[in-house]
């Protein structure tokens, strides 16, 4: 069974006082300043101050005394605590980023996941952690390095990249015994914690904006690579459709290419000869670069010809200069929340295991004319 939670991200303030009796000097320590201290992770120093098991009598007692200095004198001198530099390496979040040919995380054309790899980062050191990152070709039969790797003495937990993640792919994540979240793959895999895009919310404002503007004549140009978020957005789609009494969608759906290239050269031969309908929705950033650039080449004009609207928001350098309408998938944000659950995961395991989505969000441009 699912539990939906909200995570609310808590501050806290930090005070330095003046003791007026002794005159000595008192900081309220933070954990990550523990944590940083010993060279430990920052769910370790938390079991070991709230008598958790999981930690050693010998760390127990390091981070207690580790605490009482850092509150009586504000630092700890070098060498206080026995600790070797080996054993002072702090422990790793693994990244795995599975690929299965797609070339959607692997080789892929625009470099959408360098600020995602950013966000892992950042948050992961700010929790004690540093991030370990694998790619795993699940093409493959043999995964034992992959799962050795996750299951490595340094490695506190796992977050699995599952954009190109297929459901018959999952039991190969039974091997790995560390806490571990999947961020972007299939909603049907139950036995982890995952965080997803919320597609048909996503498809839904493209579809609302459009009608709002009196455009009802929409087709939707899709990609067709077998990824979960392509085929919700496909059916989110169609339900929707269905449910404004535009009824069935399913002669609507237009397949182009899996690139860039692909999708320009189908969509240029494509628009030779069809009827264009009010609207095209597209699926992906492939399918939007594409189809401008096709469109482009064929003299058709945007909005005035065809409206536009964009799954995924682009910069114009990246569209020939045009401000796409766009549907903003919120990569970054979900990157953060994948981290939260998984540290949720490290630190208190529940059976009941959680499912997240998060909302895309309508970006105002200049791609959709008022009928």
């Amino acid at each position: 069974m699912f539990k939906r939670f909200k995570i609310n991200r808590c501050q806290l303030n930090y005070k330095n006082r003046c003791d007026e009796q002794t005159g000595g000097f008192y900081m309220n320590v933070k954990s990550i300043d523990i944590a940083r201290a010993l060279g430990i992770s920052k769910s370790t120093v938390s079991l070991a101050l709230n008598g958790k098991p999981g930690v050693s009598e010998q760390t127990r007692q390091e981070v207690l005394a580790c605490k009482k200095q850092l509150e009586e004198h504000g630092v700890v001198p070098p060498g206080m605590f026995s600790r070797q530099p080996e054993q002072r390496k702090r422990q790793q979040i693994k990244i795995v980023k599975i690929t299965n040919g797609m070339k959607n995380i692997q080789g892929a054309e625009l470099d959408l996941w360098t600020d995602v790899n950013q966000v892992f980062e950042k948050n992961l050191q700010a929790n004690g952690y540093s991030l370990g990152l694998l790619y795993a070709d699940f093409r493959e039969e043999d995964q034992s390095r992959m799962i050795a790797e996750c299951n490595a003495d340094d490695v506190a937990g796992v977050i699995i990249f599952g954009t190109e993640l297929k459901q018959e792919n999952s039991p190969l994540l039974d091997g790995i015994r560390k806490p571990l979240v999947i961020y972007d793959a299939a909603p049907d895999i139950e036995k982890y914690p995952v965080i997803l895009i919320d597609n048909r919310q996503g498809v839904e404002l493209a579809v609302n904006e459009l009608l709002a503007k009196g455009n009802t004549d929409i087709q939707y140009l899709c990609n067709p690579l077998p990824m979960y978020n392509y085929l919700s957005r496909r059916r989110g789609f169609q339900e929707i459709m269905k449910q404004k009494g535009l009824g069935d969608a399913s002669d609507r759906i237009i397949n182009t290419g899996s690139s860039i290239e692909e999708v320009h050269q189908m969509m240029r031969e494509y628009l030779k000869t069809a009827k264009l309908p009010q609207a095209y929705i597209m699926e992906s950033y492939h399918v939007s670069m594409g189809t401008i650039m096709a469109m482009n080449e064929l003299n058709i004009r945007i909005p005035e010809d065809v409206s536009l609207i964009g799954i995924d928001a682009l910069p114009s350098f990246l569209t020939g200069g045009i401000d796409m309408t766009s549907i903003r998938v919120p990569h970054t944000e979900r990157a953060y929340w994948a981290i939260q659950l998984l540290l949720k995961e490290i630190e208190h395991p529940v059976k009941e295991k959680c499912k997240l989505y998060t909302n895309c969000v309508f970006v105002d441009g200049e791609t959709v004319k008022k009928r």
